[in-house]
């Protein structure tokens, strides 16, 4: 009884005021609570999906921002082992360092092009004006400098350029994916192949500027140690970063099954050649078939990445494209929900 008593209690305002009403009225009275929570849980949910297609969006816009940047790092790379050539006498080098230039010129206008659309979003305008500054004081200068000179100055612009390739990654969410496939592939692209081509490119460029190709001394023995075993443990973990990705993804198999195998013989190749370096206590071979395997190898891991660049494009294109399906078909339910509660009403 005294529950009764209470339930009557409770609900005698609810029973007065629909008493009060039409039937139609009660029946919007009924909609109106019913829409009020269901339509927050909807649009709640709706948001989360809006905010993870801008994040994967950002992702994108950083994937192609990145993708000059990297072609700019490759030919700064090239043209620091040409000039160490050049500037030792070879002048048939001179026609290689021009065609760099041109390459690098387009580079900078491509990375140009990706820094107005996005450079206010990423921050990087004044980092990217920062590289591009000390290229053109370099092309400039190098000419009248020492074989150690351009080293260390080609070197320095080249940290910046991979800084830049870094805070890309951080600003365009790249370096923040949850998904364990796309996290990998960015990791590849952002920090290890980076750090192993310019492992390789400073290998390269070092042994193009040694003192004496026929007689390297002890320092210079204990520095080509270092190459060969930072470039070991560069590929060990760019392939086991793969493996990551075909393991949480099986799908990327077919897309990055074969260049994994090419880039992992390309790296044992160049250790195989530094290691000779350091046993022979010379460059093994002539100084312009030095910097042709050295290229060689070195752009075999630049192509793995402009392949990786486009396959990771694809991959978040595909994910926000099922991700925008999913928030269509949510409002879908929705309109189709009160749709029929009309007709039945």
């Amino acid at each position: 009884n005294m529950m009764r008593a209470f339930l009557e209690k409770l609900f005698t305002p609810a029973v007065a005021f629909m008493s009060r009403l039409w039937y139609w009225q009660k029946f919007v009275v009924l909609i109106i609570l019913f829409t009020i929570p269901v339509s927050y849980a909807a649009f709640s949910y709706i948001n989360q999906l809006d905010k993870s297609i801008a994040f994967s969006k950002k992702e994108i816009t950083g994937i192609q921002y990145v993708s000059p940047v990297l072609l700019l790092l490759q030919h700064i790379q090239q043209h620091r082992g040409a000039a160490s050539l050049y500037l030792r006498g070879d002048q048939s080098f001179k026609a290689v360092l021009d065609g760099k230039v041109q390459e690098i010129t387009q580079d900078i206008a491509r990375v140009d092009a990706e820094d107005q659309e996005s450079g206010v979003v990423f921050q990087s305008t004044a980092d990217w004006n920062a590289v591009k500054g000390k290229w053109l004081a370099l092309e400039r200068k190098y000419p009248i400098m020492s074989p150690t000179e351009s080293y260390t100055q080609h070197t320095d612009l080249i940290s910046d350029i991979i800084e830049l390739v870094h805070k890309l990654g951080d600003e365009s969410n790249l370096i923040l994916d949850s998904q364990l496939a796309s996290y990998e592939m960015m990791n590849i692209i952002i920090n290890i192949l980076p750090a192993l081509t310019e492992n390789m490119g400073r290998a390269r460029a070092f042994g193009l500027s040694v003192q004496d190709s026929e007689k390297i001394n002890e320092e210079e023995r204990k520095q080509f140690i270092i190459y060969a075993n930072t470039a070991s443990v560069e590929n060990a973990k760019l392939q086991n970063n793969i493996r990551e990705a075909f393991g949480n993804d099986p799908s990327l198999r077919v897309a990055l099954e074969g260049p994994p195998k090419e880039i992992d013989s390309a790296a044992k190749g160049f250790i195989s050649l530094v290691e000779q370096a350091v046993s022979s206590e010379k460059i093994p071979l002539p100084l312009p078939e030095y910097y042709a395997f050295m290229t060689r190898t070195i752009d075999t891991h630049f192509t793995f990445s402009t392949h990786l660049v486009s396959v990771l494009e694809d991959f978040i294109e595909n994910r926000v494209a099922q991700t925008e399906k999913e928030k269509q078909t949510t409002v879908l339910i929705i309109f189709l929900s009160y749709v029929l509660i009309l007709y039945f009403f």
